[in-house]
């Protein structure tokens, strides 16, 4: 199996898996190791399937062939990955099942695509949902463009599927197919003639408010949401549940671009809505507490940063067991509040608290965060050797369950290159940036706020190298980027201007 396929299946356990062909098993697990295939280039994979034999409905068949019990499989089945892990051989074991619970998880998301579309042909549909939810999105996209070569050109529920193909292009990170995609639904709706307070018109703005989001579009970004609030207003209550998602993204937003008073804002608007709907001790109004948190310690009050974290735990431990992973989330964030702080003993408490939680939980990529938490501490520390060793683990952790190209992997490399820099190894620090930059630029718009910073990072460990020019460079190509796209007032520009006054006053 291909690294890419193999890496879909990591990333979608607890998900379904469709097979689109016969698949001959067998019964012996020896034979079926002898007859394991073995590659320098492609993945070697053993499937482990558990299927219950009391179900009366059969995806399978009894066959002996060349005297070798086996079970063929039919076209179509749907199984859900249980676990993907490899064994001491470098063989990747992926235990899969069939069972009355995977077929109630089957159902329950064909009713959900459903509710979300509506009464399309079912087969195209199906298969392309399922193909989608894989990750294999060239065989997801062919079926649903052949479901809209057959409906009308101007049927409401073709402008669901342009939605939903939308999606599956955004998360492939081609971010102007997918806006495309959006506004033919939108065309179509129009056509259809559809209310302009119609709530798939809310929707569809709401997805191209997210897309210029991730693409760091925040102007752009805020306008489709205020859209898309706008339009829910006019057919929902002021204190609607529904509205929470919009004011959420409003405030993402606003946080992103350094807006914290009306990100701060907008949370609080959520937790009015949530309060007036929600027992005082929900997780979701926990939830909001630490989003309010985090926000006030962006405005560096961590008092108040503490108080939000600390209503957040109490209502955490009131309405969810003492491990669950949200509480962990919690603890990190009054980690963060006591590094900011300086008060390292105490941030390293709260953030061990949140690994002892993470490390009872099967998912190990939820110990990533945390150790990255704990690494900056000890660089803080000038404890150089144990933070490096907890970066590493946490970039072990991350590769395998993420891209190499992923945008975590490029945060793992950020803080390494962090810890050389202030270490004073340079060399090892222009490496470590210039993968961040390698990964950003493979999976961000060119002109995404983060490629600045890595700019800005790369003329930062240039200045202390002495070396002004390049690092002045840098610093320009950091600027224009934040100019592009980021508001005059934000700090990042106000940084980079300072920096670079500061290499011209070293080159004068």
């Amino acid at each position: 199996m291909n690294a890419d396929e193999l890496q879909r299946q990591k990333e979608n356990i607890g998900g379904l898996i469709s097979i689109n062909t016969f698949l001959l098993t067998r019964i012996d697990q020896t034979i079926a190791l002898e007859e394991l295939s073995y590659s320098n280039v492609l993945e070697s994979v053993f499937y482990e399937i558990e299927i219950d034999t009391s179900i009366t409905t059969k995806p399978y068949a009894n066959v002996t062939v060349e005297n070798k019990s086996g079970i063929l499989l039919s076209i179509g089945s749907v199984f859900r990955i249980e676990s993907v892990k490899m064994n001491q051989n470098g063989i990747w074991l992926v235990k899969l099942k069939w069972g009355n619970d995977v077929q109630m998880q089957l159902k329950h998301t064909l009713e959900l695509i459903k509710n979300k579309i509506g009464d399309i042909p079912t087969l195209f549909l199906t298969v392309g949902m399922l193909w989608d939810k894989v990750g294999d999105y060239s065989k997801s996209d062919m079926y649903y463009r052949a479901l809209i070569e057959n409906l009308p050109k101007d049927n409401m529920d073709t402008g669901k599927l342009h939605n939903f193909i939308g999606d599956l292009f955004c998360s492939r990170g081609d971010y102007s197919l997918a806006i495309s995609q959006h506004e033919r639904a939108i065309a179509i709706y129009k056509t259809s003639l559809l209310a302009p307070t119609h709530h798939l018109f809310a929707y569809t703005y709401g997805n191209i408010g997210l897309i210029h989001s991730q693409s760091g579009n925040y102007y752009a970004a805020l306008k489709y949401f205020n859209i898309t609030l706008d339009t829910l207003l006019k057919t929902l209550p002021p204190n609607h549940l529904d509205l929470t998602q919009t004011y959420s993204n409003i405030a993402q937003v606003y946080r992103n671009i350094c807006n914290y008073t009306l990100s701060l804002e907008n949370n609080k608007r959520i937790l009015e809505i949530q309060l007036a709907h929600f027992s005082p001790v929900h997780s979701s109004i926990a939830t909001t507490l630490n989003n309010i948190g985090s926000l006030f310690l962006h405005k560096s009050d961590g008092i108040t940063a503490l108080k939000y974290h600390r209503k957040a735990l109490m209502v955490q431990l009131k309405s969810l067991s003492h491990d669950h992973l949200s509480v962990a989330n919690t603890y990190n964030n009054m980690g963060l509040v006591y590094h900011f702080r300086k008060e390292y003993t105490k941030a390293l408490d709260n953030f061990n608290k949140a690994l002892d939680i993470q490390q009872k939980l099967t998912e190990p990529s939820n110990m990533g965060m945390t150790l990255i938490n704990i690494a900056m501490v000890q660089c803080e520390k000038r404890q150089f050797t144990l933070a490096l060793e907890n970066l590493e683990k946490t970039l072990g952790i991350y590769k395998k369950v993420y891209s190499l190209n992923h945008p975590t992997i490029a945060l793992v490399y950020d803080c390494f290159g962090s810890v050389y820099q202030i270490k004073g190894e340079f060399k090892m620090a222009l490496k470590m940036f210039e993968n961040v930059l390698k990964i950003q630029s493979q999976c961000f718009p060119n002109n995404h706020p983060d490629i600045g910073g890595t700019y800005n990072n790369l003329g930062g460990v240039h200045d202390d190298m002495g070396d002004y020019e390049r690092a002045l460079k840098y610093y320009y190509k950091a600027l224009v980027l934040a100019h592009e796209i980021l508001p005059q007032n934000h700090p990042d520009i106000e940084l980079y201007q300072h920096n670079i006054t500061e290499v011209k006053r070293k080159l004068a």
